[in-house]
């Protein structure tokens, strides 16, 4: 019977949800159009008040807003959703408004992850027609920053950490359906090399070439790499030197280091600090500067035991074998990795080849996944109540 009402409800509201989702997709919501991302923040605010959540706004320093909501008090422990509202799609880009075609829905932010917020709405909306809603705690927080790092509201998740049952957050679906049980930990690092300046034709040998040096410390740090222990380790970026007659004096460069448990960390700054320590190039001075930007998000026990209340729903109300994979892309829910509770990722719909101008969602899949989440969600909390 539950799974009945479940389903049926989610089908009568899905046509309410494609219309929430054309109304944010419709406004550009880059991270850079604060104004934008301000106003489809209000116009979801809106939808979620209805269902019966309170709501604390907050501005950041460049008044950017971020949203903190709640179904009882702000400082009851409760269940945490996540959600961004920005997209990576300038307005002058020209890719800024929703299309439909044959069941599917194509437009800037419809699957990352405009997509997922309305998802997440849907599966509110389902417990609350079947009067589950109030027996459930919920926190949800939606910021319009993430695609440039989550500044605003960093803080705010170290604040609700501590009463914090269990984290979900609703960033789209993998390719292949599955959701998301891991997630890389991110570094971001650079190394400066100094050498000495010196005409490289008549004072060659009084020359230290920063240059020269940079590519031993490029050649170090590739050597951490170790795909089995999910540790890799991507320069980017390199520059150095002034002119091409003249031996350079400075090189540096900055690269991207993933890693797959947060207890690597340690054995990863030790291996810099050697590789900055020692000098090839007799003269140079190295400097090492940056460091870790997100915990890895890892598969703990709690994780797949959330995951498994997923997989039994997905089963027992679409038939569907439901998978949970890793990937070395993070989120938001990086932030909250070091903690053992229940968390999932990739609650989101099915869709594909977002960040380009062909972004798409499946819409269709916005119902079944908020049908997956609003029953994995009731026998969560029943099994933690001891209902």
């Amino acid at each position: 019977m539950l799974n009945k009402k479940i389903k049926e409800t989610s089908e009568k509201y899905f046509h309410d949800a494609i219309k929430f989702l054309r109304e944010v997709v419709d406004i550009n919501s880059d991270s850079n159009n604060i104004e934008g991302c301000n106003d489809v923040g209000e116009r979801v605010i809106s939808y979620f008040k209805k269902l019966g959540f309170y709501c604390e706004d907050s501005e950041d320093g460049t008044r950017r807003k971020y949203y903190h909501l709640f179904n009882r008090t702000g400082h009851d422990s409760a269940y945490l959703c996540l959600g961004h509202l920005d997209t990576v799609f300038p307005e002058e880009q020209g890719f800024n408004a929703f299309n439909e075609s044959q069941g599917v829905g194509y437009g800037p932010g419809v699957i990352d992850m405009k997509g997922g917020v309305i998802t997440l709405w849907l599966a509110l909306k389902i417990l609350k027609e079947i009067g589950y809603l109030e027996k459930i705690p919920f926190r949800l927080l939606f910021n319009s920053d993430e695609e440039i790092g989550s500044a605003s509201v960093i803080d705010l998740f170290s604040r609700v950490k501590p009463v914090t049952l269990g984290i979900f957050n609703f960033e789209a679906a993998r390719d292949s359906g599955a959701l998301v049980k891991a997630r890389k930990g991110v570094g971001d690092f650079r190394i400066i090399v100094k050498g000495r300046a010196a005409h490289s034709g008549s004072h060659f040998t009084l020359g230290v070439n920063a240059i020269n040096e940079i590519a031993h410390k490029i050649i170090g740090i590739a050597k951490i790499v170790d795909i089995e222990k999910g540790i890799t380790v991507s320069p980017g970026i390199v520059n150095g030197g002034r002119k091409v007659n003249v031996v350079p004096d400075f090189a540096e460069v900055i690269f991207d280091l993933r890693f797959k448990n947060n207890s690597q960390k340690d054995y990863i700054l030790t291996q810099l600090d050697k590789i900055v320590r020692e000098s090839f190039i007799p003269g140079t001075e190295a400097e090492l500067s940056g460091g870790f930007s997100r915990p890895a998000f890892s598969a703990t026990e709690k994780v797949l035991e959330a995951f498994k209340y997923f997989h039994d729903s997905a089963r027992e109300l679409f038939q569907i074998d439901l998978k949970a994979e890793e990937t070395g892309g993070a989120a938001d829910i990086n932030f909250f990795g070091e903690l053992n509770i229940p968390m999932l990722d990739g609650l989101g719909p099915c869709g594909g080849k977002d960040h380009t101008t062909e972004e798409f969602i499946v819409l269709s899949s916005i119902m079944e996944r908020a049908a997956i989440f609003a029953k994995s969600i009731i026998n969560l909390n029943n099994d933690r109540s001891g209902v």
